[in-house]
């Protein structure tokens, strides 16, 4: 079976990547050189991977890059 692919926007690196359904942040952003720490190793626990997600209905959501896993077409703010 066919998986959907969505894009993705990543800011401020400016980075807009197409990627295939369920392919979580920490994937994204390892697979693409994105400069972006998981200390916990992409486990959850530690909580110091939040970034802010503005999906496309312009709703804008706080989540951890490790756990998220992408269903739509969003922008990942990364703090800086």
């Amino acid at each position: 079976m066919k998986k959907n692919k969505y894009k993705v926007a990543i800011l401020p690196n400016n980075l807009e990547i197409l990627v295939d359904e369920n392919t979580s942040l920490k994937e994204i952003f390892t697979e693409n050189g994105v400069n972006f720490e998981f200390p916990c190793g992409g486990m959850g626990v530690c909580k110091q991977c939040k970034v802010k997600i503005i999906k496309k209905n312009g709703q804008e959501i706080e989540r951890l890059a490790c756990r998220y896993k992408v269903k739509e077409d969003l922008t990942v703010e990364i703090p800086v």
